[in-house]
This record gives structure tokens, sequence and C-alpha cells, in this order.
């Protein structure tokens, strides 16, 4: 799993607020066909959701319509280029998309979280925003002089900056099909026709089908959506258990708390007596609980647990893989494991066998199929 880049349309810098909305979620790179929306009054601040690693939380911020007019000039400046396009009923399907979709947003800002990222190196997060703060200007300095001269020779590949290096040219990258001209990079929230409807009614809540009948009739303080195993999480007075989509209560409420079943486990973790353990789909339990913390690691049902005040790692049948030796949580370094070290930036790293490697900065560890370079 790639490192994510995500950029918002909300109302507030640094506070989240319910109107925000959610606009691209990328790998690695603010992508280059849409870096003209961020054009206008660039600065840093901090994350609107990724920013509970403080002092790590630093995002970059423009003010959106100033952007949004920039985006169209580039995009009609695009179209006019002879020879560049290849696919010119494509583009301009992609185009009129954007152009519905940029229309459709009023918050006044830009909010670019490049968080995930970020994590990846241990500059601190302010210092690497402003990079790319300075980057993404210095990318819209050639495409605004490229613009204003209407010549696309002056959008020069080799000039960019944080450009995906699997392309040789800009005519490459805006002809990759797997970017829709842009209209790719724009996050498109999976709908579909839901099974069930989870409903209020004086404050409880209840479960009906598709065509209205009652399955379950309000009595729940909170009722959380389907997941794995087609369970939801529902509380009581305080008590907590799994209701199954088809009305039956599947696992009876008798949790402290309880926690959705992860895709790709087949346990999930509950609370009782201030101790967290793991039960199957059943409600049987599998670890008991004991654990002072657990939390989910991975989508292969590992969990990193805390007991007598030291982390390691258990998987899904209560198995240890990593002992519990470890000041602070596991985390997950996709292709590998690791772990602080007091008073040090270097992470104690694990292979995805949870095989001790060393100890090095994250920046330097990178997975090379089998094993790892650092």
């Amino acid at each position: 799993m790639s490192h994510r880049v995500y950029v918002y349309n909300v109302s507030t810098p640094s506070e989240a607020q319910d109107t925000d909305r959610m606009m691209l979620e990328w790998g690695y790179e603010m992508p280059l066909l849409l870096q003209p929306l961020l054009v206008d009054g660039g600065f840093v601040a901090g994350n609107n959701y990724n920013n509970h690693t403080e002092p790590d939380n630093a995002g970059l911020y423009y003010n959106a319509q100033p952007g949004i007019e920039n985006l169209k000039r580039f995009y009609d400046f695009l179209e006019k280029q002879e020879m560049l396009i290849t696919n010119k009923e494509a583009f301009v399907e992609a185009k009129n998309n954007l152009f519905t979709y940029l229309d459709k947003l009023k918050l006044p800002y830009f909010h670019l979280d490049a968080w995930d990222v970020f994590n990846m190196d241990d500059t601190p997060h302010a210092e690497q925003a402003e990079v790319w703060l300075a980057n993404i200007a210095h990318n819209n300095e050639i495409i605004k002089k490229a613009m204003e001269n209407d010549d696309i020779s002056l959008l020069n590949d080799s000039d960019l900056m944080d450009v995906s290096p699997g392309f040789a040219s800009f005519a490459e990258l805006l002809n990759y099909e797997n970017y829709q001209y842009g209209w790719g990079h724009i996050w498109q929230p999976y709908e579909e026709e839901p099974e069930v409807e989870i409903y209020e009614e004086n404050g409880l809540w209840g479960l009906k089908d598709k065509d209205g009948k009652v399955l379950l009739h309000p009595q729940f303080d909170e009722f959380y959506g389907f997941g794995p195993e087609d369970l939801a999480v529902v509380s009581q007075g305080g008590k907590f258990g799994y209701v199954h989509k088809s009305g039956r209560i599947a696992i009876p409420l008798v949790w402290e708390d309880a926690y959705d079943f992860e895709y790709g486990t087949t346990s999930s973790i509950v609370k009782r007596n201030g101790q967290f353990g793991l039960i199957d789909p059943n409600g049987n339990t599998v670890v008991p609980a004991q654990y002072e913390a657990l939390e989910s690691l991975d989508y292969s049902g590992h969990f990193t647990a805390k007991k007598d005040g030291n982390w390691g790692v258990v998987d899904q049948s209560g198995s240890i893989a990593i002992n519990f030796e470890y000041d602070e949580a596991f985390e997950n370094g996709h292709g590998f494991y690791h772990t602080a070290v007091k008073g040090r930036k270097n992470k104690k790293i694990f292979n995805d066998h949870f095989v001790y490697i060393g100890e090095f900065p994250l920046s330097a560890v990178e997975s090379i199929g089998e094993g790892f370079s650092s």
C-alpha cells in the first residue's frame, strides 16, 4: 500500500467541519494535472484530520476560487494545443466532468494533507510542508509561463519538481490512460444500493430491510455501520454487542466496548473489566480480555498489544508474534513493522514475518520484494 496524499475543500484551516469534502486520495505525490488548483495564497498550518501527532502536524492551504479559475484556464490552454492530446473526446469529457465538479465546491480553501508521506522522512513535517509549498509554486510558475506565451514547449517535464519519474514528457503524463486527463485523480465515493437501513426514532436506533420492513425496532443508543461478516456494533445502556444484517442479535451486548471486525481478519477487539481481548464472529472468546491496550495492526489479523506496561504483537488466534518487551506500540510500515526507540529518531524494524532486522530511520528502509534495503 502506498503512502497517501489527500486534498480537501474546507471552510476553516486546522479545524475539521462536517461540510469539509475530500477531493483526492493519491499515492506519494500531488498530481501535476491538478496542481494549478493550488496557486493562490498558499500557507502552512495544522491539518484538519491527520492532526494527532504533534508537533508533526502540518498541511498546506490555498484559496479555492482562484485555484478553480486557474485550473479552468489551464485546461482551456491544453485543449488548444495541436498534436498534444491523443484522445480528444476523452479529454473533453474529463474536462467537463472536472469543471462541473469544481463548480459545486463552495468552501473557501483547498487543504493538501501529506501527513502519511511526510512520515517517510525524519525531517519535521512543517519543514517538509514548506518544501512542498515551494515546489508546487515552482511548477505553477512554469505552467503560468506556458499559458501566458501559449507555448506548450515551455512546460518541460525536466523542469518540474516532484513529478512521477515514470513519464518521459508532459505529453506522456497527460495522455496516460489511467489518469483520465486528470478526472481519474478525483476521489469518487463508492455507492451501492443498501441492503438494510439503520433508522432513528425517538432517540433510539433500529433496523429495516430495503423494502422498509422493520427487522429490529428502535432500541439501541448507538448503531454503527455494517462491516465484514455482515455485523454492526450496537450499544444499549453502556454495553456493546453485534447485530447481523438479518436483524438478529449475533453477539449479546455484554462488553464495555467493541470494535468492528476488520477486513482480512476473523477476530475483533472487545473490552471487559478495563482489559482488551478478541472474539470471533460467533462471539466465542479467542483471546481473553487480558491486555491493557489492543489495536489492529494490519489486514492479516495481527494486533499490537500492551501487557504489564510493555508492547508486543499477537495474531488473531492469540499467538505471540513479538514478545512483550518494547516501550511503544508497533506500527505498520507497509511491508514491515516498527516501534519507536525512546530518545532516538531510529525505529526498531521487523520484517513481515516479525523477524527483527535492526534499528534504522524509517526513511532508510525500503521493501524490495522478499527483503529490505537500508
